[in-house]
């Protein structure tokens, strides 16, 4: 049994079962509280090229390399702005739950 601040795997007895069966993976809100979320430092320190202040990452994953492959989780960052050095070859989908932000594509247009 999971505790009340722990994602429920559905169809299966635990976490560690592979995901290629995982049938329905939910969190409540508490899961990804932004205290519960994990850092991953700096954008500059991680070799983004950083144009406006100090951006910092933090996320907790919730299921990894499920659905062939695709990731879901949560994000935060603080304010700041960069461009990525590393152009990624897959679609990511996000929504802004708070706060506001800009995605600029390499050919100029947000």
């Amino acid at each position: 049994r999971t505790q009340p601040d722990e994602p429920a795997w559905r169809g299966q007895s635990s976490p560690a079962e592979s995901a290629a069966r995982l049938a329905f993976v939910h969190a409540p809100l508490s899961y990804f509280a932004l205290d519960k979320l994990a850092s991953k430092g700096t954008r500059r320190a991680g070799g983004s090229l950083v144009d406006v202040g100090e951006p910092e990452d933090w996320s907790r994953p919730i299921a990894k390399d499920a659905w062939s492959g695709a990731r879901a989780g949560s994000w935060a960052c603080s304010e700041g702005g960069w461009d990525s050095p590393k152009l990624r070859p897959t679609t990511e989908t996000f929504l802004v739950l708070e706060g506001w932000g800009c995605v600029t594509d390499v050919d100029g247009p947000r």
